[in-house]
């Protein structure tokens, strides 16, 4: 096999690193039944592999291997399993003795778990608080509320998805036990579940307006109730 040395394919990586970031969100261009992500996720691969082997047989073989199921959350956590994808077809192209299988098979154990926490962080936590957010501007008629949505969120997706990839390709299959081990994740997470839940609170608080036959009953209730005790309260002085 003809590869280039580890030393030169790092500063020609570094030179495109955008590039095969930014190909990460043809996955959900070329989605299909059968394979999920996979064609897109090979699209992506198509960048790195050029660098990475000479000649045509080589980059076609190399490719082939990213045809199989995949599916992961595309933009702010699954990226770090392309990152590490691209680490391990690193090392294979400069040598050393990793299979396709073991590739396939690291790709498909982190694509599950890091799916689930990537769509609860987008999801469950910085949607809706910067919707909540965004919502209570453009109901009190700034212009700017789905603006800074659309901006904000693709701005922290970017951010947080090109990281991720980064991390995933400099630190290769130890970067998502590293980071789950220092608990990081965990304590993100729980801080902006406390924020949201602060933010949503307050605009239901603010903006929700319940009626119901039931509150004069029971506002009657305890205002004869008050009243009795007061009675009592006077006949016990006298």
């Amino acid at each position: 096999m003809m590869y280039r040395s580890a030393n030169c394919l790092y500063r020609k990586w570094m030179r495109t690193p955008l590039k095969t970031f930014g190909l990460v969100y043809s996955t959900e261009a070329a989605y299909n039944f059968e394979r999920m992500q996979a064609l897109g996720n090979a699209n992506m691969m198509i960048t790195p592999i050029r660098k990475l082997y000479d000649t045509h047989e080589e980059q076609v073989k190399a490719l082939k291997k990213y045809m199989t199921f995949f599916n992961t959350d595309p933009s702010w956590m699954g990226t770090v399993v392309h990152g590490i994808t691209v680490s391990m077809e690193e090392q294979i192209a400069n040598g050393a003795d990793i299979s396709d299988d073991e590739v396939n098979a690291v790709r498909i154990g982190l694509m599950g778990p890091m799916a689930g926490i990537g769509d609860t962080i987008s999801q469950a936590v910085v949607y809706p608080i910067l919707a909540s957010i965004c919502c209570s501007l453009a109901l009190a008629g700034n212009y700017a509320g789905p603006i800074l949505f659309e901006i904000i969120y693709k701005v922290l997706m970017i951010a947080c998805g090109y990281n991720m990839f980064m991390l995933g390709y400099r630190g290769g299959k130890t970067a998502v036990t590293s980071m789950l081990a220092s608990g990081l994740m965990d304590k993100i997470t729980e801080i902006a579940s406390v924020v949201g839940l602060m933010v949503v609170g307050n605009l239901a608080y603010s903006k929700v307006a319940v009626t119901s036959p039931l509150s004069s009953v029971i506002l009657k209730h305890v205002e004869s109730m008050w009243q009795f005790r007061l009675r009592l309260h006077s006949s016990v002085l006298n």
